[in-house]
C-alpha cells in the first residue's frame, strides 16, 4: 500500500478549491465590471456585519443590521436574476455540494466522492487502472468464443458467453437495488471470468460506484496483516474497511489462497456482513462448485447457493488461441 496515499488525496482536493475558487474571483471580476452595484451591495453587507457584531458585543440589538444584510442580499440576487446569471451566480463553487470539496460529511463520514476516490486510488496502486483501459466492455469480443456445441453443455461457449453477458447487464442495471443479487464466477483456467469482472468494475467506476478488486491471496493477506500484525496504518485500516464497505468487492481466483479455519472464518465475516449490509459481491473462481463446498466450511457454502447467482464458464482456454 502506498504510505502517501492520504496525502495524494488531501492535495487533489487542494487543487479542486483552489481552482473553484479562481473561477468564482474570475465571476466576482466580471460581475463588478458589468453590474457595479454588485460591489456596492456587498460591501454594505460586509459593513453592516462588523456593525451587528460589534452592537451584539455591546449587548445592544443587532436586529436592524440582520434586517440590512437581509433586504441588500435579497436585492443583489435579484440584480442577478435579472442579468441572466442566476441568485447564486456569486456563491462559493463546490464540485461536491455534498461535501463542498472536503471529503468529508457534517457528521464526520467520508463522503461518497472521497470513497470514489480511494477506490481509484488502489486500483492505480495494482496496476488495475492499465488493465481496465483495455479490459472493458469497448473490447469485449464475442467472436473469440467457440461456436462448436459442447457435448458435456448442449450448448457452444459462444452461446454460454451471449447468455453470461445478458446476466452481467441485467446484474448493472440492478446494481443500485438492494436485491441480494451477487455473482459467483466458476470454471476453468483461461475462460475469461477475469476479464468481464474487470469489464464490471470498469462500467461500475465509470458510474462513480466504489469498486475494490483484491485476489483472494492479497485479500488474506489484508486479513493476517490486521489480525496478527498489529498492523494500525491509515492504508491498511482503509484496506479493510473497504472489504465490508465498498459498493462492489471482486474476489478473484478464489481457492488458490492457503484455507484454513482463520480464513475462512474471516470470508465468512465479509460475506455474511456485505449480504446485511446490502453490498454487492462478485467471486471468480477456477473450482468447480463441489470443490468450493469440499474447501470451504458449510456456512461459507451455504451463503453463497442463497446470495449468489452461479454463472458458469466453460470452453477452450483462450489464453493459447493463436
Amino acid at each position: 500500500m502506498d504510505k502517501n496515499l492520504f496525502s495524494k488525496i488531501d492535495r487533489h482536493y487542494d487543487r479542486v478549491r483552489t481552482e473553484n475558487q479562481k473561477r468564482l474571483e474570475e465571476r466576482r471580476a466580471q460581475v463588478y465590471r458589468d453590474l457595479p452595484m454588485i460591489k456596492e451591495l456587498e460591501d454594505g453587507i460586509r459593513d453592516k456585519g462588523f456593525q451587528g457584531v460589534f452592537q451584539g458585543i455591546q449587548g445592544a440589538s443587532t436586529q436592524g443590521a440582520i434586517g440590512d444584510i437581509e433586504a441588500m442580499g435579497a436585492m443583489k440576487r435579484e440584480i442577478l436574476s435579472q442579468a441572466g446569471l442566476g441568485p447564486d451566480y456569486l456563491d462559493p463553487i463546490y464540485t461536491c455540494p455534498f461535501c463542498k470539496d472536503t471529503g468529508y460529511l457534517e457528521d464526520g463520514s467520508r463522503c461518497d466522492c472521497l470513497k470514489q476516490l480511494l477506490a481509484k486510488d488502489l486500483y492505480e496502486m495494482s496496476n488495475l487502472d492499465r488493465v481496465l483501459a483495455r479490459e472493458n466492455f469497448d473490447h469485449f469480443n464475442l467472436d473469440v468464443f467457440s461456436k462448436t456445441i459442447s457435448p458435456d453443455e448442449g450448448i457452444s461457449p459462444y452461446e454460454n458467453m451471449t447468455s453470461i453477458l445478458r446476466k452481467v447487464q441485467v446484474f448493472l442495471k440492478n446494481f443500485p437495488k438492494d436485491n441480494g443479487e451477487n455473482l459467483l464466477f466458476y470454471g476453468g483456467t483461461g475462460l475469461g471470468k477475469t476479464f468481464l469482472s474487470n469489464c464490471i468494475a470498469k462500467d461500475l467506476l465509470d458510474q462513480n460506484y466504489t469498486v475494490i478488486y483484491q485476489t483472494a491471496f492479497s485479500l488474506v493477506d489484508i486479513l493476517e496483516r490486521k489480525k496478527f500484525q498489529k498492523d494500525s496504518s491509515k492504508d491498511l485500516n482503509l484496506a479493510y474497511k473497504l472489504l465490508f464497505t465498498s459498493d462492489l468487492l471482486i474476489i478473484d481466483d478464489l481457492g488458490t489462497e492457503v484455507t484454513n479455519q482463520f480464513t475462512n472464518a474471516e470470508l465468512f465475516n465479509i460475506i455474511n456482513t456485505r449480504m446485511l449490509g446490502g453490498k454487492k459481491l462478485l467471486i471468480s473462481t477456477n473450482l468447480a462448485l463441489h470443490e468450493i463446498q469440499n474447501v470451504y466450511s458449510d456456512r461459507i457454502f451455504s451463503r453463497m447457493m442463497q446470495s449468489f447467482i452461479p454463472i458458469h464458464f466453460f470452453g477452450e482456454d483462450l489464453r493459447f488461441r493463436t
